[in-house]
């Protein structure tokens, strides 16, 4: 099929997509097509897997020879398998909520218990922390490397954060070997789901694009060191067709699940290896495709970018399968279509978003937006017992960050105008509530760099960023309200740029939880390169913003040295916690100086 009759048959499917999204505008929300009782916090094991492990880990425990574990041993534990949360704002005492795990303290406490540790867990601690070391959010995602983010720092940067990614997962790929050696030394079956995590992650690469770019750079003689060092490190074995056959006959009844064969579907494509794909899904059956299968193909297909095989397979979902699109695969599709640069395609998909009006969420709702980790694991639940108990209920598809941030990215980086932008950032906010994140900012800032060179919109972004960072973290700093306040900012401008004045997020409807836009050093970085291109031909003008840029890092060196920062620990102190707070002034205060430029 040519390109063109490509693009066309991929027109018809995605109006036929967006049809389907607008239909779904009356459907139920998530929450109300599923019961409390029917949620399981760990659906991805069966109840008889549970009971099996409960009673092996009895067992185990009833020994007569057990050696026992001391109560501060096993506190040290419990502290890191379940962190309460502390602010970085001001000193509070902790909140009952959950702060994120540390897998390597959590990891490091573990091995502090008798061995093997896992026959000394309590019956009540054994899942979630199993649960936890098995889904390591940081696993796939280390570091900053994504798609949308590679166009933002420099090749050696990027070189360095692919090769901590590399280690990071090696490390923590041998903790978890290890516990499952620990496993059998205990006689507690590993599930189904941890052997096919052991197997993702065994296996795992980077997307497709992203090696393409990590590994273009470190073949550039300029970078021959680094770039040597980037290419040896070893990413993992090789998921060859004889390593395809082997895992499929290691266990026959295991190989005819989905789940399993979703598993091996996910390292085939990522290694490249057609042959095993098609034999992966002649397995499955076209009929029993299931969500992750689809999410699976139309993913890497794209990133591959394998215009036929991800028309045929959008083709299929399209016509045999339109149930399974929830928001997370529509995601997918908006992303892949982008990245296959079929931007108008992308564009057409969001459409139907802007026809909805405000969508208000009751508080327990609000996971829906998926702003935090603990969100996205509410949503995986939530969704796995609607497929489990109302799996023909159609659902209202409630829009996210990542619906919009492809076509953001395309307007931030193709040289969009401001106008687009502002206006996309306004649908965000007044129709679906969304809070703007950090790198819905760096993308924004990165416009300026590129192709915007507007420094009255440049001065109304960092005005937004101080607003919205204020606002999220509960702050309201006078100081800051009043210097905003007195920044001049032309009528024409605010007429101009209204979805970037102010939040229209409703008050009783933000969330600091997950502290999902920080003032990183990243970010400080871009918006003083923004802020040198907007002004490349006011010499005078870039000599002020240099010397405030200049005086930032000295300050922020000299707070971070005189305070330890730099050193590494468990859990912030009532101090760190000042000496953060002391940064983010800093960072503040430059940020007030630019907009007096």
């Amino acid at each position: 099929m040519s390109k063109l009759d490509l693009t066309h048959s991929l027109s018809e499917i995605v109006n036929s997509i967006a049809r389907y999204i607008s239909n779904c505008k009356g459907k139920p929300l998530l929450l109300r097509v599923v019961s409390p009782s029917q949620i399981s916090e760990y659906s991805h094991l069966s109840a008889s897997e549970q009971a099996h492990r409960q009673k092996a880990l009895s067992n185990f425990q009833q020994l007569p020879r057990l050696q026992k574990c001391s109560p501060s041993t096993y506190s040290s534990l419990l502290s890191s398998l379940y962190p309460t949360k502390h602010s970085l704002a001001e000193l509070r005492a902790p909140a009952t909520a959950r702060s994120e795990v540390n897998h390597a303290v959590l990891y490091r406490n573990y091995l502090n218990l008798p061995s093997p540790g896992v026959g000394h867990l309590r019956d009540t601690d054994l899942e979630p922390f199993m649960s936890e070391m098995f889904r390591s959010r940081a696993f796939s995602k280390p570091n900053v490397l994504s798609s949308s983010s590679l166009f933002l720092y420099n090749d050696k940067y990027l070189l360095k954060q692919f090769r901590r990614g590399i280690e990071y997962r090696s490390h923590h790929l041998n903790r978890l070997w290890q516990l499952s050696r620990d496993m059998e030394d205990a006689q507690i079956p590993v599930s189904d789901y941890e052997r096919c995590q052991l197997i993702f992650m065994t296996f795992y690469r980077d997307r497709p694009d992203i090696r393409r770019h990590v590994l273009g750079l470190a073949s550039q003689a300029r970078l021959t060191d680094l770039g040597k060092t980037a290419i040896e490190i070893q990413e993992s074995p090789s998921f060859t067709w004889e390593t395809y056959i082997d895992l499929v006959d290691l266990d026959p009844e295991l190989a005819n699940d989905i789940k399993y064969l979703n598993t091996l579907l996910f390292c085939a494509l990522r290694h490249g290896n057609w042959r095993a794909e098609q034999h992966i899904l002649s397995r499955i059956g076209a009929d029993n495709f299931n969500r992750e299968t689809y999410k699976i193909l139309l993913d890497n297909h794209g990133m591959h970018r394998n215009y036929d095989s991800f028309e045929r397979h959008l083709s299929a979902l399209a016509t045999k399968h339109i149930h399974l699109l929830d928001i997370n695969l529509l995601n997918i599709i908006i992303r892949s279509l982008s990245v296959l640069g079929l931007h108008s395609l992308a564009t057409d998909l969001t459409s139907p978003f802007k026809e909805f009006g405000a969508v208000r969420l009751a508080p327990e709702e609000r996971f829906l937006r998926q702003l935090t980790y603990a969100d996205k694991r509410a949503y995986s639940s939530h969704l796995s017992a609607r497929d489990q108990f109302a799996a023909k209920e159609h659902l209202f598809l409630y829009a996210n960050e990542h619906t919009f941030r492809p076509i953001l990215q395309h307007y931030c980086v193709d040289g969009g105008t401001i106008e687009e932008i502002s206006e996309l950032i306004q649908l965000m906010e007044e129709q679906w509530n969304l809070q703007l994140s950090t790198q819905v900012f760096k993308l924004i800032f990165h416009a300026f760099t590129v192709g915007v060179h507007d420094p009255e919109a440049l001065h109304v972004v960092v005005a937004k960023l101080l607003q919205q960072h204020d606002l999220y973290f509960d702050t309201h700093d006078a100081w800051i309200r009043e210097k905003l306040n007195e920044t001049s900012i032309p009528n024409n401008v605010i007429e101009l740029l209204g979805g970037l004045i102010e939040s229209k997020v409703p008050g009783d409807e933000i969330t600091s939880d997950g502290v999902f836009l920080k003032l990183s050093n990243s970010l400080m970085r871009l918006i003083f390169k923004a802020y040198h291109s907007t002004y490349q031909n006011d010499p005078e003008k870039r000599k002020i913003i240099e010397n405030i840029e200049t005086r930032l890092w000295n300050h922020l060196a000299q707070t971070a040295a005189s305070t330890n920062m730099t050193r590494l620990k468990d859990e912030a102190t009532p101090a760190d916690l000042y000496s953060r707070e002391e940064l983010i002034f800093l960072k503040k205060s430059s940020l007030l100086e630019l907009l007096d430029i």
